[in-house]
């Protein structure tokens, strides 16, 4: 019984230090910086799981785009009773505060587009402060 007490304090310190691992790093390498959505990609990938009784079993695909996922997962289909989930790619830009040139990144996040800003959208980038073309897109 002891030891489902100590378990049960573990995991939230384990957790709370990664969370604060994070901000640690971001804090004290990184510096925000005025940043621009430059384009989004959309592509979905299919996906489908299934409970047992010890563990949890998902089956995905590659990312194809979605209208071609919607086409497979239709009833008599070799996909049909898999779902779509989408993956949106945000791609964006930033003026390094190292040397002062423009940078490209990308980061891949889960959900539609409308989840996330639009190209044009004017966002807070987090710059490294010594490595120019490293950077962190915090949402």
């Amino acid at each position: 019984m002891r030891y489902r007490f100590y378990g049960l304090l573990a995991v939230p310190v384990i957790f709370g230090a990664m969370f604060g691992g994070f901000y640690l790093d971001l804090s004290l390498n990184y510096v925000p910086v005025a940043g621009m959505i430059t384009s989004t990609s959309v592509l979905c990938h299919l996906q489908k799981g299934r409970d047992k009784v010890a563990d949890k079993v998902t089956h995905k695909t590659i990312e194809v785009p979605c209208a071609i996922a919607q086409d497979a997962v239709r009833p008599g289909q070799t996909w049909a009773g898999f779902t779509v989930t989408p993956v949106t790619t945000i791609y964006y830009g930033y003026v390094s505060p190292v040397d002062k040139a423009w940078h490209t990144g990308s980061t891949t996040r889960a959900g539609g587009a409308d989840k996330w800003p639009a190209p044009g959208t004017h966002v807070r980038i987090y710059a490294h402060k010594k490595q120019a073309d490293t950077a962190k897109f915090v949402t």
